[in-house]
């Protein structure tokens, strides 16, 4: 491929969050694990690359600025990032639900042809590889890259990740269902068709780093949730700037979710673990006065209230027929017994 002296410079580049945006809902999410991983003195992210003035869009290209950094390596998901190229690569992603086809394998060829025609009319053609990122590997995309002269090295980069030889642009195939069960690449379940609760169970595997960025998926599932149009490109990276720690995460997204699922996600934890550290107040806020002293003997429900206040609402009747005679005479004032003995005689 001719190569341009004329090094390309990130300012040069079109603004993504200055674009229009047409994401579906599952891109903003995926965008977000991308900006998350990949640090910005290594690399550079046209989300949705505008190609012409037509909605013709790259769902992301992402450019190695420092193209003799080679060492560098993520914290995680290393075996995916390891599938980047070594100047631009443009990435085709489908959600969990999209059945991939031939189809968006030619959308992609002739969208990545757009590409370089623009980077070579600006001076700036670069390395072009090509990353698609699907639920599973489909008989219909197999068989449209055969029929391109392709050839799948099934496993070469990795589980589920395939090193495509033979087309016009070097391809590498990421399948989500397969290839997030590799030991670090467990985010990639997030992605994958019925791999979410899976992942979950891992949880406690991952890494503080993985569950922030987890969490911060699951915050942004809810946001879909909350509304009817998909996530903006803008809130994404409002998202990604949130420098909160992982319990102002998990918090926020318990606020977010529904009462059931709330309830669900707090059901395996213990009652005391769920009450410890709250005052006693807060403990038994909302709870009816008998609920309060269930299960407490008499003598505890008392225990710590003055006299007056154990007898509060009894007749003196009442009070009486819990006393003995001596402890009745005991009670009576000296004025009143000489009263009763006076009358006595």
């Amino acid at each position: 491929m001719p190569k341009s002296t004329k090094r390309p410079s990130p300012d040069e580049r079109p603004d993504p969050l200055k674009l229009p945006h047409l994401s579906t809902a599952w891109h903003p999410l995926f965008y977000l694990v991308l900006g998350e991983m990949l640090p910005a003195p290594v690399f550079y992210i046209l989300f949705e690359f505008l190609l012409n003035k037509e909605p013709t869009r790259l769902d992301a290209v992402i450019i190695r600025r420092l193209r003799h950094l080679t060492d560098w390596k993520p914290d995680f998901l290393r075996a995916f990032f390891a599938c980047l190229g070594k100047e631009d690569t443009i990435v085709e992603f489908k959600g969990p639900n999209h059945s991939v086809s031939g189809g968006d394998l030619l959308n992609l060829l002739g969208k990545s042809y757009l590409y370089m025609e623009q980077a070579e009319a600006k001076g700036s053609l670069r390395a072009i590889d090509l990353l698609m990122v699907f639920n599973n590997l489909t008989p219909s995309l197999s068989r449209r890259i055969e029929v391109l002269g392709g050839t799948i090295h099934h496993g070469a980069k990795g589980k589920g990740m395939h090193r495509v030889d033979g087309l016009a642009f070097p391809l590498v195939l990421v399948e989500t269902s397969l290839a997030w069960e590799q030991k670090g690449e467990y985010l990639l379940g997030v992605f994958a068709r019925k791999a979410l609760k899976e992942v979950l169970k891992r949880a406690a595997r991952l890494t503080e780093k993985e569950q922030r960025l987890l969490t911060k998926v699951f915050l942004g599932i809810e946001v879909l949730k909350e509304r009817s149009d998909a996530m903006t490109i803008q809130e994404m990276e409002r998202l990604r700037g949130e420098e909160m720690d992982l319990g102002d995460l998990m918090a926020e997204l318990m606020r977010r979710v529904s009462p059931e699922i709330r309830e669900r996600i707090l059901a395996p934890i213990p009652a005391e673990e769920r009450l410890k550290d709250l005052p006693p107040e807060e403990r038994l806020k909302g709870l009816p006065p008998e609920e309060r002293l269930k299960g407490l003997p008499p003598e505890e429900r008392l225990k710590g209230l003055p006299p007056e206040e154990r007898l509060k609402g009894l007749s003196p009747e009442e009070i009486a027929h819990l006393l003995t005679s001596e402890q009745i005479i005991k009670a009576l004032s000296p004025e009143l017994l000489k009263k009763l003995r006076e009358e006595e005689h």
